[in-house]
């Protein structure tokens, strides 16, 4: 699962080093990239109490991921709202589900901070 976690995590990262060695310039992405891992990272990497299980955790990390990507490709210069809405999307269920795998408990063990 941690390799899972890890492509998962990456992926935002690819398509922003992807589209900057492309285009030559548009380092946009990354930022949006960096804002989305940012944005899941606070949220699941935190300890919370024992009635957060992975499933809350995932979910609230894919929303504060998609707000922060939302936030960081409008303060870049998105003004798409139907392209923001897909890249932070996308990126969020990457940099969210990656997050919330690394947290989860290894086998056999309860799902407890």
């Amino acid at each position: 699962m941690t390799a899972l976690a890890l492509v998962l995590l990456a992926t935002p990262f690819a398509f922003g080093l992807l589209r900057l060695v492309t285009t030559g310039s548009d380092w946009r992405y990354l930022l949006v990239a960096m804002a989305s891992t940012l944005g899941a990272g606070a949220v699941t990497l935190r300890r919370r109490p024992a009635l957060w299980g992975t499933g809350a955790r995932l979910l609230v990390g894919v929303g504060s991921a998609g707000l922060l990507a939302s936030l960081g490709a409008v303060a870049v210069g998105a003004r798409s709202v139907t392209a923001i809405i897909m890249v932070a999307l996308g990126f969020a269920l990457c940099s969210g589900g990656g997050a919330a795998l690394i947290m989860r408990p290894p086998r056999g063990l309860p799902d407890v901070d």
